[in-house]
């Protein structure tokens, strides 16, 4: 690892991952008495080492059906016969598609990190100093009354706030229809159909990580479905945005660890379902964005919205906000980025530009050091966008894109590995090497559609949310194994969306935001030379 390159000199002592040399190829078939079957003889070579492994047709299924379970676009194993092969010609041809099939497994490296394969090869059997570095499962929270759509762990207080909400449609619908209240109908709270709540709970952990608690102190139920979370330590409160438009805020007295909540106020804010929700605790406001079109400032002492702004014609999305230098990043369901700046408490816009999809933007990460912002769209394209100093907001810029598998709907940057981390619809997590445009690594953390991630950079801890009604905590290895079988054509490409206008905005040269970035310490410097 170079530390120059990725501008963390504390990288120089982490141990370097080990690199194989993997080949198998498929030497002869036999048939053996008893059990009376065909098997193939594997030659594995990894290294210096070399090994042979004995498999029946049945036994190459097995291993092809279960990691088509954990893991995306699997190579296609040879077709089933009809009757059993008996003839040297067909054999021989299934031999021959056997081993093609085995070589372009070994050539994936996220296939070769995984047990199923490694098992399969007995990789672990004749390397047993160097098993397959995998994540591990530090805690989990299951059996949740509803799926959750958000969650905030607060580690320094050992808090865990999770948001719920009822992700079948049609018990949404009859609880809207439950839950109206008319002039005359006097329903009491009680007789109310949740569809979404929020529920604390405190959270205890060894110093090494490796035995969670979970223990619930609270529920706070509501009748139209919670969507996102916003906290802030300082004003000790708690934001819930929801489906129909409301913000509802708590304040959580830390002395009571968690153990106690107040209200504080319920806003009808938009008149869609809010999502995006900051609080800025310096000047005691709350940004909001709907799909209502709208972005809002509100002031949470006077508990009104004092701006509001129309960002473009189409649902947003997502926001983030940069605290040091006050400015919004904003994104919509047609993949454009908005930038705006706060000036006397009022959005002031610097920037809009385009995205490379042409889908609905389900994950944003953005990585303040070093200005680089990350999207991840539901047609599987990965957007990288380098956005400038305050002030030179005109110079953002797309540096590039990868294509990964559709339905992504979270995304996570891991700094010291340059790895984008994508959670998908199917329940999966996937691991991808930046530089190179290929997975690392890639597990199954759920059944169902992963909701929302965070990654812990210090510990390298990542915790994934889902609609399977849980929340999982997993530790990352510091490296993967590499393998090295061929070089890689990088799937990184370079933008054709950024318009010529945007280069020459702000009375610059095109090198200016490079001349400013890409010194020495660029974490993502690799990337514009691939391009």
């Amino acid at each position: 690892i170079n530390a120059e390159y990725m501008g963390i000199q504390n990288l120089l002592m982490e141990k370097v991952a080990t690199t194989y040399f993997v080949t198998t190829n498929i030497t002869e078939y036999f048939e053996k008495a008893s059990p009376k079957a065909v098997f193939y003889k594997i030659q594995v070579k990894c290294n210096e080492k070399e090994w042979y492994v004995e498999k029946r047709f049945s036994e190459f299924d097995e291993m092809y059906k279960e990691l088509k379970k954990k893991l995306p676009s699997i190579p296609e194993r040879p077709p089933k016969t009809v009757l059993k092969l008996k003839s040297a010609e067909g054999l021989l041809k299934r031999k021959q598609e056997l081993n093609d099939f085995l070589k372009s497994l070994v050539i994936r490296p996220e296939l070769l990190n995984h047990n199923i394969l490694r098992i399969f090869l007995q990789l672990d059997a004749n390397n047993p100093d160097t098993p397959a570095p995998v994540p591990i499962k530090l805690g989990e929270l299951t059996d949740l009354p509803l799926g959750v759509r958000d969650f905030l762990y607060l580690e320094d207080q050992g808090i865990l706030f999770i948001v719920l909400s009822d992700m079948n449609i049609g018990s949404r619908v009859d609880a809207y229809f439950n839950n109206i209240s008319f002039p005359w109908d006097k329903k009491k709270a009680e007789e109310k159909i949740t569809v979404g709540a929020l529920l604390a709970y405190s959270v205890l952990k060894d110093s090494e990580y490796l035995n969670w608690k979970f223990e619930r102190l609270w529920v706070k139920s509501y009748g139209s479905q919670t969507n996102i979370l916003a906290w802030s330590t300082p004003i000790t409160l708690v934001a819930v945005g929801m489906d129909d438009g409301k913000v509802h805020c708590l304040r959580i007295p830390l002395d009571a660890k968690g153990a106690k909540h107040e209200e504080y106020c319920s806003l009808q804010i938009h008149k869609a379902r809010v999502m995006g929700l900051v609080i800025d605790h310096t000047k005691n406001q709350m940004f909001t964005v709907g799909e209502d079109c709208k972005l809002k400032i509100t002031d949470l002492s006077y508990q009104q919205t004092h701006s509001e702004f129309s960002v473009g014609n189409y649902e947003l999305k997502y926001l983030d906000f940069e605290a040091d230098t006050q400015r919004l990043f904003i994104i919509n369901g047609a993949g454009e980025l908005y930038i705006f700046a706060l000036v006397d408490k009022k959005p002031e816009f610097l920037k809009q530009i385009v995205l490379g999809s042409v889908s609905v933007v389900r994950g944003l990460a953005m990585h303040y050091p070093s200005r680089y912002l990350f999207t991840c769209a539901m047609d599987g394209v990965i957007t990288m966008v380098e956005y400038g100093a305050a002030g030179k907001e005109k110079l953002t810029k797309i540096i590039g894109s990868m294509k990964v598998p559709e339905n992504a709907r979270c995304i996570q940057w891991r700094l010291k590995k340059m790895e984008l981390i994508s959670g998908y619809e199917n329940g999966q997590v996937i691991c991808w090497d930046s530089q190179r445009g290929v997975i690392s690594y890639a597990f199954s953390p759920h059944t169902e559609a992963i909701t929302r991630t965070f990654w812990d950079e210090k510990n390298e801890i990542i915790y994934t949310s889902s609609k399977d009604k849980s929340i999982r905590i997993w530790k990352f290895p510091s490296q993967w194994h590499k393998y090295i079988y061929r070089e890689f054509a990088p799937v990184i490409s370079a933008p054709s969306e950024i318009k010529a206008e945007d280069k020459k905005e702000g009375g610059g040269s095109d090198n200016e935001l490079d001349e400013e970035n890409n010194s020495g310490d660029d974490d993502l410097k690799g990337w514009e030379k691939q391009l």
